[in-house]
């Protein structure tokens, strides 16, 4: 008994004599490097990309961690809208004939008869830059096409919503493989379908019923915005204050 305690004894002083922390005081540091390397090498290394929900406009940030070899979301969202449309009233009178101008920047498509007047024209909403459904850009095709084929009221999409089908497109017209103008409930200010062009049901049926001819009624897409002239943004800013101040 008296061995093993003079041992305790002579242990516990030996460690006392040592200096206060020098040996973890050295691990901590060097734990704490370490991993303060690791974790500055984890930020360099990995990859995002953005996520984004098409009907909410909110999207999610995305991390790649080579350390997890898996991607995860991260806790912080941004909102990513599409840009709103800057309205810009269609010409009265243009050089082409027997079209139908769809304007993506501003928000507009006009139909114009065979002397190139203007008779008719509405709000629309075309292809968003992004769809996280299908995991793609969608974007409405942009050119001059000619409408192959046009059904009535009760024309339904076999695609959306994803993986079901069956969602309305009234007096729909389609003008380039999948593409078409059509009636719709929803047109907001800005970009929002899959890549149809939306409008007003009363609209698409106009157009169905009194403009578009198969195979001959043209349709022209773009996304060019246009800036109006100097008069036009003068009228644009007075009425932005009118609005504002009521």
């Amino acid at each position: 008994m008296n061995k093993y305690l003079t041992c305790l004894i002579g242990t516990t002083a030996i460690l006392l004599s040592l200096p206060s922390h020098a040996y973890y005081d050295d691990e901590d540091s060097y734990y704490e490097n370490r991993y303060e390397n690791r974790y500055e090498n984890r930020h360099e290394n990995r990859q995002y990309r953005w996520i984004c929900d098409p009907y909410t406009n909110v999207c999610h940030k995305v991390y790649y961690s080579p350390y997890s070899h898996n991607w995860h979301s991260h806790v912080r969202k941004k909102v990513v809208p599409e840009p709103k449309f800057v309205f810009k009233e269609p010409p009265a009178k243009i050089k082409d004939s027997n079209i139908i101008n769809v304007n993506l920047s501003h928000g507009t498509w006009a139909a114009y008869d065979s002397q190139g007047e203007l008779v008719n024209s509405g709000r629309v909403s075309g292809g968003r830059s992004y769809c996280s459904d299908i995991n793609k850009k969608c974007k409405t095709a942009t050119g001059t096409f000619k409408v192959y084929e046009k059904r009535g009221a009760g024309c339904k999409s076999k695609i959306f919503p994803v993986g079901k089908g069956g969602a309305p497109m009234p007096y729909c017209m389609f003008f380039h493989q999948g593409f078409a103008m059509h009636g719709s409930n929803a047109v907001p200010n800005y970009n929002a379908s899959h890549g149809c062009v939306r409008m007003k049901a009363e609209d698409a049926k106009w157009l169905h019923q009194n403009f578009v001819n198969v195979g001959t009624t043209r349709v022209n897409v773009t996304y060019e915005n246009t800036l109006p002239k100097e008069q036009d943004k003068k009228l644009l800013s007075q009425t932005e204050v009118k609005t504002k101040t009521k």
